[in-house]
């Protein structure tokens, strides 16, 4: 029996799916549960100007949430200058806090400016 092309890519997709589901955790399983996994990140909680902050950091990556919606990495990122770490964002080009916070206040304060959306 000759397959047709749709036929094929059918099976093969369907073969792909079914694998991808055999990878995929059971809900309500539990991990190996080892005693060196890493607790979860503090967050840091604030209001300014009515907005709701969520801040907390994976290493050095800085998550930002802001009245529960998670903000993509441009408008809060880290790095390292001469070992300190100082927070940056695409938002507010040309500046660098030492302080998470502080940055955070000047860009709800930019949108408050209509200067651009969080």
């Amino acid at each position: 029996m000759k397959r047709t092309r749709r036929q094929f890519l059918a099976a093969g997709l369907a073969g792909a799916g079914a694998a991808a589901a055999a990878a995929l955790p059971v809900a309500g399983a539990r991990s190996g549960g080892s005693a060196s996994a890493a607790p979860p990140p503090a967050v840091d909680r604030f209001v300014h100007r009515g907005r709701q902050i969520a801040l907390s950091h994976m290493g050095d990556t800085p998550l930002l949430q802001v009245d529960g919606r998670t903000m993509p990495p441009h408008v809060l990122s880290s790095i390292r200058v001469g070992g300190q770490l100082r927070y940056t964002s695409h938002l507010l080009p040309f500046r660098d806090e030492p302080d998470a916070r502080r940055l955070v206040r000047e860009l709800i304060d930019g949108e408050e400016l209509d200067l651009f959306r969080l």
